[in-house]
């Protein structure tokens, strides 16, 4: 996948109301909205790949002209949506397949607003 193409399943993803996916677990087959926990998304260029505060790179560029780097904030949710229920929406709906499995690093972890700067509103619980 190209920056490009990447650059345009995000913005049709981050235009869903929802994005229903359905995964396998041993409950049997359970229907996610994939949408609902994404807060953010975004596609990475390889000049804003930088190293992390301990020094080491929070990604690796293998120096492929067709590769994109996706960067997302998921909120931990009951039922949990992984990474890969994303990539699977992206894959269906734009086309779009990861060429290795999603490498999933938590930067930070707390409430909704700690992570996104945003005021909860009344009532929300913040996750």
């Amino acid at each position: 996948m190209g920056p490009a193409a990447a650059e345009q399943a995000v913005a049709s993803f981050l235009a869903l109301d929802e994005a229903p996916v359905e995964r396998l677990t041993d409950k049997g087959v359970r229907c996610l909205d994939a949408r609902a926990a994404v807060v953010e998304m975004s596609v990475v260029t390889l000049d804003g790949i930088t190293a992390d505060p301990d020094g080491g790179q929070r990604a690796v560029v293998t120096g492929q002209e067709d590769c994109a780097i996706l960067r997302m904030v998921v909120l931990h949710m009951a039922p949990t949506v992984r990474p890969e229920d994303i990539l699977t929406v992206l894959r269906d709906r734009e086309g779009i397949a990861a060429s290795s499995p999603p490498l999933t690093t938590r930067l930070a972890q707390g409430s909704r607003a700690r992570l996104t700067g945003m005021t909860l509103l009344t009532g929300e619980s913040g996750s």
